[in-house]
């Protein structure tokens, strides 16, 4: 008889926790994956910038969800923010996910943790920017989650001070 792949059922959950610092270079990767332009130095000054010691209670840092193997298949960057409409709130940026067979599920994963986190640090609402591209699953997931678009985010480069 022959095997089959694993089911979505079967196959094992993932674990999301705040990145340590030391893990920041381990992950550049999947962020290349989703921002191919971005240098190794500019990552570990934004993500330096996030991360905190150990147990510390700042409200800023970066999410992971980790296979069981130690394989990282998703993040998010989140900082707690003041907002006119809604006071305290969380935003979250970058929020990557990459796996080949089960990208929903994690990003299922990374959206009930986004809002524990929201909740822990006594915020009331999450903004999530998303990109315009690329970021099905995680639009899917943070729908799911009770997540409606509030607002858009509308970007222009500049490239120096011609001002």
């Amino acid at each position: 008889m022959a095997e089959h792949s694993p089911s979505l059922e079967r196959i094992r959950p993932c674990h999301v926790a705040l990145l340590p610092l030391k893990r920041v270079v381990q992950v550049y990767p999947l962020v290349q994956s989703a921002l191919p332009g971005t240098l190794l130095e500019d990552w570990i000054d934004y993500a330096s910038a996030l991360v905190h010691a150990e147990g510390s209670s700042a409200p800023s840092g970066i999410l992971a969800a980790e296979r069981p193997r130690g394989c990282v298949a998703g993040l998010c960057a989140f900082q707690g923010r003041r907002d006119l409409a809604h006071g305290r709130i969380l935003q979250v940026e970058l929020l990557i996910v990459l796996s080949l067979f089960d990208e929903a599920r994690i990003a299922a994963a990374l959206a009930s943790e986004i809002e524990c986190t929201a909740r822990r640090l006594g915020c009331a609402a999450i903004h999530c920017l998303l990109p315009e591209d690329g970021a099905n699953h995680a639009q899917k997931a943070l729908q799911a989650f009770g997540h409606r678009l509030e607002a858009r985010v509308y970007c222009k480069a500049i490239a120096g001070p011609d001002c």
